[in-house]
């Protein structure tokens, strides 16, 4: 599966801590990249340091997904993030 850039999430400004990524920021930055999420879950707390990685879980009209998201770069209070990872859970 190709890499999704997902944009730039802001670490010291509104919705972030200094050294984390808070869940509903990312979750916001996730469904607006991909219309088809219609909810999406993620911890909170996330590390923003590169080369992180974390889960989240998103529904669609299709099924529930687990998404692997990393943190590619940290630059000038700005993470950007890259969705490296998705599968389909079954039930």
């Amino acid at each position: 599966m190709r890499r999704a850039s997902l944009v730039a999430l802001c670490l010291a400004a509104a919705g972030c801590g200094a050294a984390n990524i808070k869940g509903s920021t990312a979750e916001q930055q996730i469904k607006a990249t991909n219309g088809a999420f219609k909810k999406v879950d993620c911890p909170d707390n996330i590390s923003a340091s590169q080369g992180a990685t974390f889960t989240c879980t998103a529904k669609t009209a299709k099924g529930t997904f687990t998404l692997t998201v990393q943190v590619d770069s940290v630059d000038n209070g700005n993470a950007r993030l890259s969705l490296v990872k998705t599968a389909k859970q079954v039930h």
